[in-house]
């Protein structure tokens, strides 16, 4: 059911479709008309597939489907409207996001001092050796991760067919598409089962591990599972020693993560 209006020449995949007019008309009415919720649900009425994923309509079923076409200049007049209408809601639209970024930087940046300075703004501070932490409260330490960690653990893809590992599955499996901009993942909509663990086709993360994507254009990201769950190898699991709280862990790899691209420059 995706469909648009282009005021430009080119060529198309074959996935698509171009219709031109057989009388004269807005195209951008049909525009706005065909991407409504309603003539979405319409379309699929017209399309065929097994999952909706897979759904396909053709342009012999998509002829066959029924338009509302009111007077040319009527046309003009709603699509003159609804693009005044979207133009001014793309500026507002704009503004927001622009003060959502600014949001989130402020929050990166409260966490990242109070991950590396304290919430004592008197305390006496001392330089911990590396560029990104800058200085750190006097009585604090640096410790590779290595040495606060447990386990480090990198996820699999089962093999073999996909019925095989994930039908009746109970342990999420992620991907990097499943990391949210709070830091805290999501539910998966991939679950590997028992068979999976048994025959040692993924690695399953304890609880409280926190996960960070280490291959890909998301590489740096961060999130906190709170049960056990598995992964594909784009990402890694690291499950702190007691002395490091995971959600104070979690902070601290997503202010690495930030940074990542820099640290390894």
């Amino acid at each position: 059911g995706a469909v648009g209006h282009s005021d430009f020449r080119g060529i198309v995949s074959p996935a698509y479709t171009v219709l031109k007019a057989k009388m004269e008309i807005n195209p951008k009415f049909f525009h706005y008309q065909m991407r409504t919720e309603f003539y979405k649900n319409y379309s699929r009425r017209f399309s065929y597939g097994i999952v909706d994923a897979r759904l396909r309509l053709y342009y012999v079923h998509f002829k066959r489907m029924y338009s509302i076409v009111p007077p040319l200049p009527v046309q003009n007049s709603i699509v003159a409207y609804l693009d005044k209408k979207n133009n001014e809601i793309d500026v507002l639209i704009k503004g927001k996001l622009k003060l959502i970024e600014n949001l989130k930087e402020l929050k990166n940046q409260i966490i990242e001092k109070l991950i590396t300075k304290g919430v004592n703004s008197s305390v006496k501070l001392k330089h911990s050796g590396l560029k990104l932490f800058g200085n750190i409260p006097k009585h604090w330490q640096v410790k590779r991760l290595r040495y606060v960690s447990k386990k480090v653990k990198t996820g699999t893809t089962p093999s073999g067919k996909v019925t095989d590992y994930f039908e009746n599955g109970y342990y999420n499996w992620f991907t990097p598409g499943d990391f949210n901009e709070n830091y805290l993942l999501l539910e998966s909509e991939r679950k590997v089962n028992a068979k999976a663990l048994k025959n040692k086709e993924v690695s399953i993360f304890p609880a409280n591990s926190v996960l960070i994507i280490g291959i890909g254009g998301t590489i740096g990201k961060v999130g906190l599972i709170t049960d056990e769950a598995s992964s594909n190898q784009q990402i890694n699991a690291i499950t702190f020693s007691k002395e490091i709280s995971p959600v104070y862990g979690l902070h601290l790899l997503g202010l690495i993560g930030r940074n990542l691209i820099d640290i390894l420059d």
